[in-house]
């Protein structure tokens, strides 16, 4: 039993991980094509969400765009060779390597 005094987090909705993956989505759009100073009110008009949704997953502007950067850089990184590579006769020297087309 927990003490009176101890403050307990309400439980997360279960909708938590979608609200959360909504905002990073229009997060990357927005940054795409305003900048990473987008709105914040921008930011939770195109993902559907209130300000203090937001504000639950990413509490400061920071936080948004360093959980965008994790997750394109996973993301980067989790990517087959065979899909990182350009089809403008750039070749793939060894797995994880690019190199230039050779002239």
């Amino acid at each position: 039993m927990q003490s009176p005094d101890v403050p307990v987090s309400p439980p997360r909705p279960k909708d938590a991980p979608h609200k959360q993956g909504k905002i990073l989505d229009a997060a990357r759009c927005l940054f795409a094509t305003k900048g990473v100073s987008a709105p914040i009110d921008a930011i939770t008009c195109r993902a559907g969400v209130g300000i203090g949704t937001l504000n639950h997953h990413f509490p400061a502007h920071e936080n948004l765009n360093a959980e965008l950067l994790c997750n394109d850089y996973q993301a980067f990184h989790e990517a087959p060779d065979e899909e990182l590579a350009i089809e403008d006769g750039h070749e793939l020297a060894e797995p994880g390597l690019m190199t230039q087309p050779t002239l």
